[in-house]
């Protein structure tokens, strides 16, 4: 569950020597680790009640699964830290950390990136962790804009409430240095599913073929959905130590994602997208729906498109210029560097 992203943000800390704590993480989330010399506890999830509904659903453990480490072992982890740092009011990881952080009488500082009211938020037992959370939380980060706002409905007083954007590594993403192919060759990274707007996206690609046969989609990552077709590329799951590289050989990235509705509740929106930053970093032009978060991450100088909508998406792709502009957005408001020691000063004021 975790990503190599997290623990990389973990690495920029230098006014707190970070501990990365996760629970069973894959094989190149350690390898990053160990690479970096990051401090790091691997903890074994447990079912909470016996009972992982999630996993039975989806076939697979994901940040929402009924899963957390025992408070012992969290202990344990946690025992010579100064603070703790969770990620998101409902997960039941976060609910564990606030009891640990309580026991511990240490400041919990909570991540927020969900930017609208989940319905997790109201429902057991989901519920039960957003309370104990939202109880014991110092300082909470929201990653947008609209988490703040999301924050600010849930009554959280807007003095424990700081926006700081996360950040990318600009050193591992930028722009390619050769002079720019001429021809459009369109990148998506991400879980190759129908909320992901990949169905749309293949959708608005078959008609874009027929007027433009020189272009290319290349598609990146893994899931239920396996594309493929004339000017297609599959390039299947890349590990993200060796995705900078497939960014520069693109020129222009599309985020398709439309909402995910369990029955008429909405469930998720594109919150705020580590692949948009590391896209922007890279200077790729950037094609985004409008769900969640996506407008105010690509800004108003990219191209906005209606979630689910194949054809405003075909007019995008054809309108769409190879400008390799967006690096300085990224330097400006998603340096890795500069927002963790932003983060930093402001946990530093709450001890």
């Amino acid at each position: 569950m975790p990503r190599v992203t997290q623990a990389e943000f973990a690495r920029s800390f230098t006014k707190f020597k970070p501990v990365f704590i996760t629970g069973e993480a894959s094989s190149e989330v350690k390898d990053f680790c160990n690479a970096s010399k990051l401090k790091t506890y691997d903890l074994k999830l447990k079912e909470i009640y016996g009972i992982d509904p999630v996993k039975l659903v989806l076939g697979q453990t994901t940040h929402q699964s009924w899963v957390a480490p025992s408070k012992s072992d969290l202990l344990n982890a946690c025992k010579d830290l100064d603070v703790i740092e969770t990620y998101e009011l409902y997960h039941f990881f976060s609910g564990v950390a606030a009891s640990v952080s309580k026991s511990l009488n240490i400041p919990l500082i909570t991540e927020v990136w969900t930017s609208f009211l989940h319905p997790a938020y109201f429902l057991p037992p989901y519920s039960l962790t957003t309370r104990a959370v939202l109880k014991n939380t110092a300082l909470f980060i929201a990653r947008s804009k609209l988490a703040r706002l999301s924050l600010l409905k849930l009554g959280v007083d807007k003095s424990k409430i700081r926006v700081i954007y996360h950040g990318v590594n600009l050193k591992r993403f930028y722009p390619n240095r050769q002079p720019q192919n001429d021809k459009k060759i369109f990148l998506f990274v991400g879980e190759l599913e129908r909320y992901k707007g990949i169905e749309v996206l293949l959708n608005a690609w078959r008609i874009y073929r027929k007027n433009h046969s020189g272009g290319q989609l290349w598609m990146v990552g893994k899931g239920s959905i396996k594309p493929k077709g004339p000017g297609i590329k599959n390039f299947g799951y890349i590990e993200h130590t060796h995705l900078p590289k497939l960014y520069r050989m693109a020129n222009v990235f599309i985020s398709p994602s439309i909402n995910r509705y369990l029955g008429p509740i909405k469930w998720w929106e594109e919150f705020f997208s580590y692949t948009l930053m590391e896209a922007m970093a890279s200077g790729l032009s950037i094609i985004g729906s409008d769900s969640g978060g996506i407008p105010e991450e690509i800004g108003s100088k990219n191209i906005i498109v209606e979630r689910g909508n194949v054809y405003d998406l075909v007019s995008a792709m054809e309108r769409v210029e190879i400008l390799n502009s967006n690096r300085k957005r990224a330097e400006i408001f998603f340096s890795l560097p500069k927002n963790t020691r932003l983060l930093e000063n402001n946990i530093l004021r709450r001890l």
